[in-house]
């Protein structure tokens, strides 16, 4: 996969150039706004979450947890609605994921999505939806999309 997502590179740069910049102008501010963002993942998509919130912590000097879907239930009375949650997922249907989505919507927690599967459960509770439109596993487009959006934050 490693050499497929490489040989995708000028496709997803292409993408993100031409997606609209309203996007993740708005997606930006919701960063910057945020008291706490906490992303979330099981799988590959908790490594990549866990990613986001390393360049979130590193680049921008934001507060950024990251969460593994099974063990995030910890954190559930930490949630506030000045949060934002953001959550990569292939499938947009895991359902530890979800059951921790759900509670931080109904706490008012923004969320956004970065999802391979347009309609999911997922894409439908989220605030900012990202779509994939890729391979099974190419996480590197929402890493660059989180990047370019931290950059304005300073």
């Amino acid at each position: 996969f490693m050499l497929k997502e490489i040989q995708d590179t000028p496709f997803i740069l292409n993408h993100l150039i031409n997606h609209d910049p309203n996007d993740y102008q708005d997606f930006a501010k919701a960063i910057r706004k945020a008291k706490t963002i906490y992303t979330i993942g099981s799988g590959t998509a908790g490594v990549a979450a866990s990613q986001i919130a390393f360049y979130l912590r590193n680049i921008t000097k934001l507060k950024a947890i990251d969460l593994v879907g099974a063990d995030a239930f910890e954190y559930l009375n930490l949630f506030s609605k000045e949060d934002l949650i953001i959550a990569p997922s292939q499938s947009g249907e895991t359902a530890d994921v979800l059951e921790v989505l759900q509670v931080a919507k109904e706490k008012g927690v923004k969320i956004a999505s970065y999802v391979n599967m347009p309609g999911s459960t997922m894409t439908r509770m989220s605030d900012f939806k990202f779509m994939a439109g890729a391979g099974q596993w190419s996480w590197h487009e929402f890493l660059v999309l989180v990047g370019s959006s931290s950059t304005r934050l300073e």
